[in-house]
């Protein structure tokens, strides 16, 4: 089962300081993380990860619009554009590296059952739709495990996390990619839920809840809640690529062209 270790300043209990703790959660990653190799990119939120693990358990499939709302077990943030205090993956770069893979989708399946179990009359259109073939790609990002920052129930959150045992991590889990082990949430050295330890954002914070931004973090037209596929799109600062991909960071590009 997922792991909580109580902190010394809260144990748990009805009235402890739990939302005043910031807790890490270190997840045992068994096999690679597939990513989208086409659409832009998006590094895995701990918040969208908890809601959407808390709508399965609740056997919700829409959790949009106008759709009752779904409480998750974070400590929510911000003025005018309310988010989650809640980190963005973290991967540990030295032990991490990131390679393709292929993939097929074949109709194949479709000669061997024609005569023998049904009469397939019409002919089955393969240039679109369910039965399309096609070829493509998947980045893997192979990393020993990652780990998330967060500010709410340490309890509630360990509890929903179990879940990801039975589905994983990032695109394409139903063929194997993404699968992990252990997982513990345990109190965090240092307050990573908004900045990370390099100072840039360590999540998608709307802009306008930035009073002194920092000129060098990256800014686009995001969703600040979960679900990101349909939340609404504001001005954010973004994550840097190299808290959750396996590239080097600014600095670390700058002095090696300045070494060369």
């Amino acid at each position: 089962m997922a792991a909580f270790s109580p902190s010394p300043s809260g144990d748990g209990s009805p009235g402890s300081n739990l939302c005043m703790t910031v807790y890490e959660v270190r997840i045992e990653v068994l096999t690679p993380i597939a990513v989208s190799a086409v659409k832009p990119e998006h590094p895995i939120h701990l918040d969208a990860l908890l809601l959407r693990l808390k709508a399965q358990r609740l056997g919700i499939s829409d959790y949009t619009g106008d759709n009752p709302k779904i409480e998750i077990p974070l400590e929510e943030t911000g003025r005018a554009k309310k988010f989650y205090r809640a980190s963005a993956m973290f991967i540990d770069r030295t032990n991490a590296k990131m390679v393709r893979d292929a993939w097929v989708t074949s109709t194949s399946w479709l000669d061997c059952i024609n005569g023998r179990f049904v009469k397939i009359e019409k002919k089955i259109y393969l240039g679109a739709g369910p039965y399309r073939q096609k070829a493509g790609y998947v980045r893997l990002i192979c990393t020993p495990e990652v780990r998330f920052y967060f500010a709410g129930d340490p309890h509630e959150v360990a509890d929903l996390l179990e879940d990801l045992k039975h589905t994983g991590l990032g695109i394409r889990t139903t063929v194997g990619y993404g699968q992990v082990g252990d997982i513990v949430i345990s109190r965090a050295p240092a307050d990573y839920t908004l900045i990370g330890p390099d100072g840039y954002p360590s999540r998608v914070i709307p802009a306008k809840e930035v009073e002194k931004p920092d000129p060098k973090w990256m800014k686009a037209v995001r969703a600040y809640r979960p679900p990101y596929w349909w939340g609404e799109e504001v001005l954010c600062y973004l994550p840097p690529r190299h808290q959750y991909l396996p590239v080097l960071s600014p600095a670390e590009l700058i002095a090696k062209l300045n070494n060369a």
